[in-house]
């Protein structure tokens, strides 16, 4: 990605940011011993980062992860689980060389202690023996999921020459906690208003793109951890392929919120089309 935008002719300065100031010309940035002034800004820096902080922006709406990227093992299997404590579930995501491996959770339904203690068992049975040698770095992390504060972040933002986007505007998934493929979006969309002179109209396509869908996803995630869904889609969707095909669709993002009860009652009564991709 760092090629694909120096190849669009993007500059590349491999420095951290020290300090910015926003200032009635544009937001002035410090990094490297350079200065410099900016019309406008991306902060793309993260739940913690700089950017939130220089706004006064207090963390809202996260959950967090609990994982690690192990090296040095062979694994194909992409594992799922809902371990049925509060709202967390659990993953095994092959990759090249090893795996991610993690669980999501939200503090206050579910300790760090019982988190960590329900990883272990979980990849104690999927992963080989010896897993908690391979080397790779552990981690917990923020995931910052959409709610009414995200686009009070975002205006606020606007009102001193920043557009935040992925982590930092805090536009996770509330049900799956998935935030790259909402960072990928609304840092497209920045830059889009950007190109385009229209910088002020951000927060309205973040709201209409965005809005609707991850609003159902919140009220979704209550009936699917607490409610009837998740009692009955999880353990269904192992023994009937309809259903285990719209879960597998939700959790890949090709499933939208929208639709889904009805795409649910065809899947329990025929298997179900792959969903379109949009």
């Amino acid at each position: 990605m760092v090629d694909a935008a120096v190849a669009a002719g993007a500059r590349h300065v491999a420095a951290k940011v020290e300090r910015l100031e926003h200032t009635p010309q544009g937001v002035r940035v410090s990094a490297g011993g350079d200065e410099r002034l900016y019309d406008w800004i991306v902060g793309a820096d993260g739940a913690r980062g700089l950017t939130r902080r220089r706004l006064g922006l207090v963390p809202r709406g996260d959950s967090l992860g609990l994982g690690s990227s192990l090296r040095g093992l062979e694994t194909e299997r992409l594992v799922l689980a809902f371990p049925g404590r509060g709202d967390a579930y659990l993953w095994i995501f092959p990759r090249p060389g090893g795996a991610s491996v993690g669980i999501a959770y939200t503090p206050g339904r579910l300790s760090d202690s019982a988190a960590q203690a329900t990883l272990d068992a979980f990849l104690d049975r999927w992963l080989p023996a010896g897993w908690r040698d391979l080397p790779g770095p552990r981690y917990r992390y923020p995931i910052p999921v959409w709610g009414s504060h995200t686009l009070d972040a975002v205006r606020r933002g606007l009102a001193r020459r920043v557009l935040l986007a992925g982590d930092a505007a805090a536009v996770a998934d509330p049900l799956t906690r998935e935030g790259i493929r909402y960072g990928l979006l609304s840092g497209t969309w920045a830059a889009e208003h950007l190109l385009a002179g229209a910088p002020e109209l951000y927060p309205e396509r973040l709201d209409a793109e965005l809005g609707g869908e991850l609003e159902r996803a919140e009220r979704a995630r209550a009936l699917f951890f607490d409610g009837p869904v998740g009692q009955w889609m999880v353990p269904v969707a192992r023994v009937h392929p309809g259903i285990r095909q719209v879960l597998g669709d939700l959790l890949a993002c090709r499933q939208p919120y929208r639709g889904l009860r009805g795409r649910l009652v065809r899947g329990a009564i025929r298997p179900a089309r792959p969903a379109r991709r949009r």
